[in-house]
């Protein structure tokens, strides 16, 4: 009786944190949207987009006008026109609207919805705020399983505590970003994947992870890589607990199989819409290389370019795709541009490249000087709190197992991919929130939060 009375108490004292970090997440985030209200959170081209896609003109960012060449536009029941910063408000002709997949569907959609149930661009980013709401519960939750299933509710429930209080996705929660949407889905791809690689043979679970990774790839389509990951450590896992090959390989084809569903169907919609055949999920990953990789590059996603010259040089090579001839192929063709300006930068400049990458890692891992946010005091304490904690907590852990691996693998993937490409802070939330569980079972083997602990679980007992 008392060890069911002590396990009772312990299940309250972990329900009991975890409704707490909700509650004071939803609370501290709530006083942020009051505060901030609605001119910190810009809708950039999902605005576009979820505008156009509501007023029935299809997955669009491009349209084509007579003298200005091809432009992002929205149509706003008027025709097509530049957008804002983009080229004059009034054009003497509406725009031809041209063919896209310029972005991963899933969030322009849901933009589209909050659009088409508002009357102006302020409620739509009301409605998002508070789906952001709602999506910060669930990566908390996801957070709380992942902390769970790999070191026990207690940590789990410390780890939720984080996501809570992290100023950086506190200040995410203000923001029309699709990273509010692809953070816990990311997150419950990884948790999918720990608990198939404990049972590697229950296809079920196989199908669940494919389809959530899929999801992933249509928010984030760099997501679709950790797929390999999983894949990988589940042959590994599945010989090791004595499988055929056959069957280790059936059961990686129904996760392979899984993932497919949802971004083959949007690949397939891309094939028909460009009139190729297309196996990019978006038509902007030349132009990410290219961001990150040209002479007098950044790094940052920010301020793409420094000095005089090299500017000078990336506005002729704007003013040079927006002349492009308009038609059913034009973003294809605007992003091979870009992709083969960076990669002949790149072959033709390979020191530069290597320093570029370095610089970008530092970007990531540091802080971004391009990028006033990633200045802030709150921002750059937490970031180094979390990461001396979770590095303590890792040394001190000594992880191993599949399990592991896989978060090993989802941390180097999602950090790598910001590397080659161009980075932005938020492009780290996702190895932060990870992060967040070694980082609390350091806490929890504190002994001043045992002690507390303990004390909150005799009192419960």
């Amino acid at each position: 009786m008392r060890r069911s009375n002590g396990a009772d108490a312990e299940s309250t004292a972990v329900r009991s944190l975890l409704l707490f970090a909700i509650a004071a997440g939803l609370a501290l985030r709530i006083v942020v949207l009051v505060v901030l209200g609605t001119s910190h959170s810009p809708t950039y081209e999902f605005g576009i987009l979820g505008n156009n896609i509501a007023e029935g003109k299809g997955f669009t960012y491009f349209a084509a006008f007579p003298g200005l060449g091809v432009l992002p536009a929205v149509d706003r029941g008027n025709g097509f026109e530049p957008a804002a910063d983009y080229g004059p408000r009034t054009p003497t002709v509406a725009g031809t609207p041209q063919p896209g997949a310029y972005m991963p569907p899933v969030y322009p959609t849901i933009a589209a919805a909050a659009d088409t149930a508002t009357t102006n661009p302020s409620s739509q980013i009301r409605i998002l705020q508070v789906l952001n709401l709602a999506l910060f519960v669930v990566l908390a939750l996801v957070v709380f399983q992942l902390g769970s299933t790999l070191l026990g509710p207690r940590v789990g429930a410390v780890a939720a505590l984080g996501v809570a209080a992290y100023p950086s996705l506190v200040y995410m929660t203000s923001q029309v970003s699709a990273s509010n949407l692809y953070l816990p889905a990311q997150v419950a791809m990884l948790l999918l994947a720990v608990r198939l690689v404990r049972r590697p043979t229950d296809k079920r679970l196989a199908i669940a992870t494919g389809a959530t990774a899929g999801l992933v790839g249509l928010l984030r389509p760099e997501g679709l890589a950790l797929v390999a990951v999983v894949a990988i450590v589940m042959l590994i896992a599945l010989t090791r607990a004595g499988e055929t090959r056959r069957r280790a390989v059936g059961t990686v084809m129904v996760l392979l199989a899984a993932t497919t569903l949802l971004p083959g169907a949007w690949l397939v919609r891309n094939s028909v819409t460009f009139g190729k055949p297309t196996f990019t999920i978006s038509s902007q990953a030349g132009f990410l290389l290219w961001a990150g990789n040209h002479e007098g590059a950044t790094g940052s996603g920010k301020t793409f370019t420094t000095g005089a010259e090299a500017q000078a040089g990336e506005r002729r090579l704007v003013s040079r795709v927006q002349l492009l001839p308009p038609g059913p192929t034009y973003e294809l063709r605007r992003d091979a541009v870009f992709r083969h300006e960076a990669v002949t930068w790149i072959r033709d400049h390979p020191v530069d490249a290597a320093a570029g990458l370095a610089k970008k890692a530092f970007l990531f891992v540091v802080v971004d000087p391009d990028d006033r946010r990633s200045l802030n005091v709150p921002y750059l304490i937490s970031w180094a709190l979390l990461a001396a904690l979770a590095s303590i907590g890792v040394r001190r852990l000594r992880p191993r197992g599949p399990e592991w691996q896989l978060v090993a693998g989802y941390i180097a993937i999602t950090s790598l991919v910001p590397v080659l490409l161009v980075v932005l802070p938020r492009y780290r939330l996702p190895v932060d929130v990870v992060l967040l569980v070694p980082a609390a079972w350091f806490v929890t083997e504190r002994p001043w939060f045992a002690r507390q602990w303990d004390r909150r679980v005799a009192q419960g007992a």
